[in-house]
């Protein structure tokens, strides 16, 4: 319940700031945002997987928690985004490829969500595949609040109507 709303906050943040920003920038319109799965090997190794380019996946790594008071924690997360390209979309200018990573970097940096402080950047991989298909990896920080356990919070109002009806017969 935590995890994917920060994945959802990931992605309306990334669908909202660079579906419409790459294009008017000269980029290819964003393609496939999507949970990390390991995608981009399969595809390097010839398997076939439905994949719009460019392509982001969201990772989370292990999370450690720290108890911050009755039944709420807070955790240091790192979020991990792989972009991918096909170098065939660059025709001749491939270092573009690099700058479609800056747009990237823009939208995160600094974001917040409902359950998330500000992303921040910490590392970056730069081409780790080969052939056409290149992924960059950016990885950033986050601290993540967890209140899930507190029942206080996460009961739900209920609105009932009740409907009484007399009968003035008598049998």
């Amino acid at each position: 319940m935590i995890l994917d709303q920060v994945y959802n906050d990931i992605e309306a943040l990334l669908t909202d700031r660079l579906r419409t920003n790459f294009s008017q920038a000269g980029f290819k319109a964003l393609g496939t945002i999507d949970i990390f799965n390991d995608q981009f090997t399969e595809l390097a190794m010839g398997n076939e997987i439905a994949m719009t380019f460019p392509a982001i996946l969201i990772e989370f790594s292990d999370i450690d928690y720290t108890q911050q008071g009755r039944n709420v924690q807070q955790g240091e997360a790192v979020v991990r985004i792989h972009i991918g390209q096909n170098l065939l979309d660059y025709a001749d200018k491939k270092g573009k490829a690099l700058g479609y990573l800056d747009f990237v970097h823009r939208a995160l940096q600094g974001s917040t969500g409902t359950l998330h402080n500000g992303l921040m950047r910490e590392r970056m991989e730069l081409d780790i595949s080969a052939g056409n298909l290149i992924v960059h990896v950016m990885e950033y920080t986050t601290r993540i609040y967890d209140n899930s356990a507190d029942k206080q919070v996460n009961l739900e109002e209920v609105q009932a109507t009740l409907e009484v009806q007399f009968q003035n017969s008598l049998p």
